[in-house]
């Protein structure tokens, strides 16, 4: 089996753990991230039922983030930004283009968002859209033009 594939699958695994110990919302986001991508590469190695299933488990997972009485822990001080960030990443999942703009822009210019936050976010809506990219589903062309703050980091990286 492809070795991205199998270790997309041991981290997912170690996540899971980690979401027994905090309601953060953190580890479940990086679970939906790396399960969506194993159903992109699972796609492209031509694995169609389990992509299906990976894609379908990491979508159930980024919508039980944005569910409307879900109960955010916060126990650093920028939390509530990291928050507003985690919920732009889990529509993304979800291709809900406009939700992840308004969520990630929230975070992104958030009075307490630190210098370097919007390259961290930037970095990792880049990963998600890789991943729709290898589902045959593209983000917007536009999005990048959306998100002025994260434009920069939206970019695929160059060079070595």
């Amino acid at each position: 089996m492809n070795r991205p594939y199998q270790e997309y699958a041991k981290a997912a695994g170690r996540y899971r753990r980690a979401c027994d110990l905090t309601d953060t919302g953190f580890p479940e986001v990086n679970v939906a991230f790396l399960v969506f991508v194993r159903a992109g590469l699972a796609t492209a190695l031509g694995l169609g039922a389990e992509a299906a299933a990976l894609e379908a488990a990491a979508r159930d997972q980024a919508a039980a983030l944005l569910r409307p009485d879900r109960r955010w822990e916060r126990r650093q001080p920028d939390d509530h930004v990291w928050q507003l960030a985690t919920r732009g990443e889990a529509a993304a999942i979800l291709g809900r283009w406009d939700d992840a703009v308004a969520h990630y822009l929230a975070a992104a210019t958030h009075a307490d968002a630190q210098p370097y936050f919007p390259q961290s976010m930037g970095d990792q809506l880049r990963r998600v859209t890789q991943g729709h990219d290898l589902l045959g589903r593209p983000a917007p062309p536009e999005l990048a033009d959306n998100l002025p703050p994260l434009r920069p980091y939206l970019r695929p990286a160059t060079g070595t």
